[in-house]
């Protein structure tokens, strides 16, 4: 039996998958909430990609055969995921296997509840003061920049799973004032995934009905080589 304050080992693994196997939802879901609870980057790189690993198969092994899980609701998504990007704190390195970690469980969780997590980026984290960053240095002297890095493929991918229809207009502005501060930034992996953005707002805006508030308050400000790139890789969307 789990206690919050109890480490998760490499070694428990193993019996830990056999547990899930075996038990029901209700006990799933009492292990997921532990575990979210507990995680916190002031564990070791070790313990946070376990209890990581293991939140990725208790959601796999709840998905019934529509793809529905049984043990979550969509506020648990919310939560896991502002779980994951206060844990991109102390990533180092975009070469960091954590890095990815975060990458391949968020989008696990942005498929399940996009509408969600994208008010909650936009009432949360594209508002936040600890998003702020020097946009002059890299990431090597900024920690904070993997952080941004994270929440702008959030944001892509919650773009991506999301219906045209679904978007607010509004959330759109504010992802555009908090993106379009940052698409100068030094780092090239924050300035490629802001293009992205801007070009899934293109690929899914440009034919709507809003098509002129699109050029006049968002496409228009940008430079002739910027929305070159963001045409381009619009085109290449499905």
């Amino acid at each position: 039996r789990m206690k919050n304050d109890e480490i998760l080992a490499n070694a428990d693994l193993i019996s830990l998958l056999s547990y899930l196997n075996h038990n029901d939802y209700v006990k799933k879901h009492q292990l997921l909430d532990t575990i979210t609870t507990y995680l916190k980057p002031e564990l070791s790189i070790d313990q946070i990609i376990c209890n990581l690993t293991i939140i990725r198969v208790i959601i796999v092994f709840s998905d019934n055969e529509e793809g529905k899980s049984k043990i979550t609701c969509d506020k648990d998504y919310v939560r896991l995921i502002s779980k994951l990007i206060d844990l991109s704190n102390i990533i180092k390195e975009y070469q960091e296997e954590l890095y990815y970690i975060i990458l391949e469980l968020c989008e696990i969780l942005i498929k399940k509840a996009p509408n969600e997590i994208l008010t909650d980026l936009v009432n949360g984290e594209l508002t936040s003061s600890s998003n702020k960053i020097n946009l002059k240095v890299s990431s090597s002297s900024n920690p904070k920049i993997f952080r941004l890095s994270i929440i702008l493929d959030c944001i892509s991918n919650c773009l991506n799973y999301l219906n045209t229809e679904k978007i607010n207009y509004e959330d759109i502005l504010t992802i555009d004032n908090f993106i379009f501060k940052l698409i100068n930034c030094k780092e090239t992996q924050i300035r490629k995934l802001i293009i992205m953005i801007y070009s899934q707002f293109y690929h899914k805006f440009k034919n709507d009905n809003n098509d002129d508030k699109f050029d006049d308050f968002i496409f228009n400000k940008l430079s002739s080589s910027q929305f070159k790139l963001i045409e381009y890789y619009s085109g290449l969307l499905v």
